[in-house]
């Protein structure tokens, strides 16, 4: 069934991609986490301070409670040894704590990776399970950023490695309740599992899952000014590989074509139906 049945009457109906490719970078509050000063003349403890590099209106600074893996390691490589293994850092009112400490003695060096939100099974930042059905905004670190004893409290720039597909919905006529409670997302370059590399946040895909997420919103006559529907997606391109969105409203599946578009990690993307 066509999309257009949702419009009584309509003769067309208009289908845009809009991506949202600001600038902006979001910081969470200061945040001074672990001060670093010596307990001694031997060692020193790292602390973090974190920005989130955004170009989608998503989630720009991380609040008290989000944890993440840090991934202390001896030299600039993901294969390198952990200096210190099974790194929780978690925000609180004063900024990161990690637990355990990562200590650095005098003429050492750490070099930081980190991927958020936490998972206790994320052990190999060089491939890192991903699995959209979850819905879950996965942020990586990117390069990894060194840390010394003199210079122990470092930032850590996180990425999107997701792209963000959003959704409006005018009813136009439609004379049904127009309860929208459903979004799925299928196609050829469509894939819903994959690995991660934390250093550069390439996504090696694997696994075709179906990607339905649940909804629950009125479709409105002129559309919605906010709170928009929103499925996290692999990053695909619908270039020569089409792909279908399916909308359930009052129960009925309604299908359409995306239109031609390559979504990139990191960036939003408004659809008007």
């Amino acid at each position: 069934m066509k999309l257009y049945n949702l419009i009584n009457g309509c003769t067309a109906l208009l289908v845009v991609a809009l991506m949202t490719a600001c600038s902006d970078k979001g910081g969470d509050s200061p945040d001074t986490g672990n001060t670093g000063t010596p307990d001694d003349d031997q060692t020193v403890a790292v602390g973090i301070t974190t920005e989130v590099i955004t170009r989608a209106n998503v989630t720009t600074e991380f609040t008290s409670g989000a944890e993440m893996n840090i991934y202390p390691k001896t030299y600039g490589r993901l294969d390198a040894p952990n200096m210190v293994e099974n790194v929780k850092a978690t925000m609180g009112g004063s900024g990161w704590t990690i637990a355990p400490e990562i200590r650095i003695k005098k003429g050492q060096n750490a070099f930081l990776y980190a991927v958020a939100p936490f998972n206790a099974a994320y052990t190999d930042p060089a491939a890192i399970p991903v699995n959209v059905t979850e819905q879950v905004d996965l942020l990586y670190s990117g390069e990894y950023v060194p840390a010394s004893f003199t210079t122990h409290n470092v930032k850590l720039n996180m990425k999107h490695a997701l792209a963000l597909a959003t959704f409006n919905i005018a009813s136009q006529g439609y004379s049904g309740a127009g309860t929208l409670t459903s979004l799925g997302i299928s196609g050829e370059e469509v894939y819903t599992s994959g690995k991660m590399n934390v250093s550069t946040g390439k996504i090696t895909v694997e696994g075709k899952d179906p990607l339905n997420v649940g909804v629950s919103k009125t479709v409105a006559a002129g559309g919605w000014n906010s709170d928009l529907p929103r499925v996290w997606v692999i990053p695909f391109s619908t270039k020569g590989k089409p792909a279908t969105l399916t909308a359930v409203i009052d129960g009925k599946s309604y299908v359409i074509d995306f239109p031609e578009v390559e979504m990139r990690t990191g960036f939003q993307y408004v659809f008007h139906l």
